[in-house]
């Protein structure tokens, strides 16, 4: 019907009935009769055409191992006067798996991690100095504005020392919308620091910094660094933050450096690594004695010794009894 206009039964039999007919056998009836084959032929022709014209247009079905079915919408017609085909079934696209809800996200604050600043040249040297610039920077950068800037813990942190995640990964480990990393190079009393703040969602650069100077500027250095971050990710400081950043307490030279050393120690948390920890700090403590950081890395190793130096009094106890019993 697609190309006749008529069903092709419908067209054969017309021109049998034509042929047939009284008033067409005449003179011309002989040849009417010869003609026959041809004529039959040509249906055959024009039925083979519409069949095939109805299977190139036919809608493919949408469930496997059932024909297309009226309900399926195969065969109706558009306002545009084209058939309407069902599309033949494929597989789900994969959706990207949401991100994990964090709290950034729904209280619009933006929340940083500090990655453990690399050491660069003097093998494990001066790994106290990279480790203690981290440390120290998630300190001035969580005092910031803690209401619109929320810091990483160090502890979560530290574990992506050397890591091979990318930057993106480590977003959704944490929760993140920036990141801070950078390294540190040190030969003597001169330091060469380098920063950069990603945004994780795009994995973009948004500020990158190289400082060079004395190891005595250091302090100077990591307040630096929080202004730009502050300016970057945009948020504004109150007088009263800006104030506290700007009074940030004045560290001899010396005292910090002992301090980093101290803090580096501590953070092994093995015994040895308490007892030199303690010593650093009185160190700290000898160089500047109102070093209110120093005195409390002093409380927390001793804290730190107390399980372990019990069990041993314990144990010396319970030697010297036996010794007496026997």
């Amino acid at each position: 019907m697609a190309i006749t206009g008529f069903a092709p039964q419908e067209f054969i039999a017309r021109l049998i009935r034509n042929i047939a007919a009284p008033e067409r056998v005449g003179h011309w009836s002989r040849l009417a009769l010869d003609a026959r084959p041809v004529i039959v032929l040509i249906g055959i022709a024009i039925i083979v055409a519409d069949v095939l014209y109805r299977n190139r247009h036919r809608p493919v079905t949408a469930v496997p191992g059932r024909p297309p079915r009226p309900e399926d919408g195969a065969g109706r017609l558009q306002p545009d006067g084209k058939a309407l085909v069902a599309s033949e079934p494929s597989e789900p696209e994969a959706l990207p798996l949401p991100l994990p809800e964090h709290p950034w996200r729904s209280e619009g604050r933006v929340i940083l991690v500090v990655l453990p600043f690399e050491s660069l040249g003097g093998g494990d040297k001066y790994d106290y100095f990279s480790e203690g610039l981290t440390e120290d920077m998630i300190t001035q950068l969580a005092r910031l504005s803690p209401e619109r800037l929320g810091v990483i813990a160090r502890t979560s942190a530290m574990r992506y020392k050397s890591t091979t995640k990318t930057i993106h990964q480590i977003g959704q480990d944490l929760g993140v919308s920036h990141v801070l990393e950078g390294s540190v190079r040190r030969a003597g009393d001169r330091v060469r620091v380098a920063a950069q703040l990603i945004r994780v969602s795009d994995e973009t650069h948004l500020w990158a910094e190289t400082y060079e100077g004395n190891r005595h500027d250091i302090l100077a250095l990591q307040i630096e660094v929080a202004k730009a971050i502050a300016r970057e990710i945009e948020i504004k400081l109150t007088p009263h933050e800006q104030g506290r950043l700007d009074r940030t307490p004045a560290i001899d030279a010396q005292a910090h450096e002992a301090y980093l050393k101290g803090r580096h120690f501590w953070s092994k948390r093995t015994e040895e690594g308490m007892r030199k920890s303690i010593e650093y700090f009185q160190l700290a403590i000898e160089h500047q004695p109102n070093f209110a950081a120093a005195y409390d890395g002093v409380a927390d190793a001793r804290m730190s010794r107390r399980e372990p130096c019990a069990r041993n009094v314990s144990s010396s106890k319970n030697g010297r009894q036996k010794s007496a019993a026997d």
